[in-house]
């Protein structure tokens, strides 16, 4: 099922799907494993897209002869990101000297409180080995302090109308 998730993630170019937690019953070496359950956590920016790996990762499951129970714990609509304020984080990336990547992001847990409520942009910053939420990640100092320029030129240019009137 490991391989089946990974596999069904790669044929998607935004598509993410990792598998959490492994709670095996009755774990022990050379044994065929009687019972396992998993979390899954399955990511897209288009909900058909995320909806159509989830029934195709069950469906791997029963083509293989395993019994397979999904319970769906949460399930939340992918948070798009504003294309306005996405064009306002790019030009201050760009001010900057540096090309403006745009990544796909399910953003999730990061940016669905926003989503629906306020236009909103994602900024990441580079990890080493592109690691991110893992105990393994790790930004660099002159990463952090360009992210944290980055963002201060945002700011600054967010409203350049309202900011002149403060002055005077």
């Amino acid at each position: 099922m490991i391989s089946a998730v990974e596999n069904r993630a790669r044929t998607e170019p935004d598509l993410v799907a990792m598998i959490g937690r492994l709670e095996i019953a009755h774990p022990a070496a050379n044994t065929v494993l009687g019972a396992v359950s998993f979390t899954l956590d399955v990511r897209a920016p288009d909900d058909a897209v995320r909806k159509a790996a989830l029934r195709d990762i069950a469906e791997s499951a029963r083509s293989r002869g395993v019994r397979a129970q999904l319970d769906v714990g949460y399930e939340a609509p992918s948070p798009l990101c504003d294309p306005v304020v996405s064009d306002a984080l790019a030009a201050s990336i760009e001010r900057l000297g540096l090309a403006a990547r745009r990544l796909s992001s399910g953003a999730g847990h990061d940016a669905m409180a926003f989503s629906g409520r306020i236009p909103f942009a994602m900024l990441f910053v580079r990890c080493r080995e592109g690691l991110s939420h893992n105990l393994a990640e790790y930004a660099a100092p002159e990463d952090i302090d360009m992210g944290a320029r980055v963002l201060l030129d945002f700011i600054e240019h967010l409203a350049p109308a309202s900011s002149e009137r403060s002055r005077t």
